[in-house]
């Protein structure tokens, strides 16, 4: 909760501002086009740093005692001047990557975050995926976030392949699918069925590989491990990539905890890990604690799937070649 005395410092500023400049001398102008703002550049100083060196510095800016902002619209720029005498971002503006740039621009992270939470009211289809790129090139990973939820929520895998909708965007693609929860559509499934038979104990340890290979370069950014619901506690799990069955490409430590009674699968999310092309790779998992699965049934011998590519594109009908013996 804010506090009374936060809220009272925040509205004696808005105040200020809405004064001005009759009611409050101003020292500095802020020009954006046609439009001039008056402002303190005491108060702008206190909340961007950028702000503070223009206008407390040796520059022309200090002398002239205005500055100007250039490729942006003059809304954005007074809403920005807004936020920073203490105004939240009005719930009418929808000039969300706008404000996002500047806030990047100026060191104002705050506008960022606020920016974000304005995010439900403005967020659509036939804008998302650009304000998403957006996000992710001036670092505001709340709002990239927030887009990412809502890609994952609103389209489905295939259809943004079909389209090629992720080939105009490649960079969001691993963030869409470590986050997108229907992973048959894009992920590889090394055994048709669970065994009912037999269950792993991995109390005193367990020790699992794969050796497979893919025939062309792509990036593999995470696996599934089989955890049954019933398991008590929290399992450990050492994941280790090898290339020809030695050379450590890249190893991850992770906990396990299985929380949904429908699915006997848990995510393990990787750094993206580039795979070259008829190179054979393994993968070691070591996995121990209070907790069981059942073993994997039915593995094929080959699978062709859609994935990323080293770019982190998409590409279709790659083909997984698995070797030798494997579990789990």
């Amino acid at each position: 909760m804010t506090s009374f005395s936060a809220s009272c410092l925040a509205r004696s500023f808005q105040e200020l501002h809405l004064k001005s400049p009759e009611g409050a001398k101003t020292d500095f102008m802020i020009i954006s086009g046609e439009h001039e703002i008056p402002v303190h550049s005491w108060v702008l100083a206190m909340r961007s740093d950028v702000l503070r060196t223009a206008m407390l510095g040796d520059f022309s800016e200090k002398k002239e005692r205005k500055i100007t902002i250039q490729g942006f619209s003059s809304n954005a720029v007074e809403e920005m001047i807004r936020f920073l005498y203490g105004f939240d971002v009005d719930d009418e503006f929808e000039e969300v990557e706008e404000l996002l740039a500047l806030g990047e621009m100026y060191h104002i992270d705050d506008i960022k975050v606020a920016a974000a939470m304005n995010l439900d009211r403005c967020i659509s289809e036939e804008r998302v995926f650009t304000i998403a790129k957006v996000a992710q090139k001036h670092n505001a990973d709340e709002a990239y976030e927030k887009c990412i939820d809502f890609i994952v929520k609103n389209f489905k895998i295939q259809k943004l392949i079909q389209d090629e909708t992720l080939e105009k965007f490649p960079k969001l693609a691993i963030s869409i699918l470590k986050k997108h929860p229907n992973l048959d559509q894009t992920t590889v499934r090394v055994y048709n069925n669970l065994h009912p038979r037999y269950l792993l104990d991995y109390t005193n340890g367990q020790t699992h590989q794969l050796c497979f290979s893919v025939d062309q370069t792509i990036l593999l950014t995470g696996i599934g491990l089989f955890v049954s619901p019933d398991s008590k506690g929290e399992l450990t799990a050492e994941i280790t990539i090898k290339q020809d069955g030695y050379v450590p490409v890249t190893t991850h430590k992770d906990t396990l905890k299985n929380t949904d009674a429908d699915r006997a699968i848990v995510q393990v999310s990787l750094d993206p890990t580039k795979l070259t092309k008829n190179q054979t790779y393994k993968i070691q998992a070591i996995i121990s604690g209070p907790g069981f699965s059942n073993a994997g049934s039915g593995r094929a011998e080959q699978v062709i799937a859609d994935g990323l590519n080293a770019t982190g594109g998409f590409v279709k009908k790659v083909t997984f070649s698995f070797e030798g013996k494997s579990s789990n």
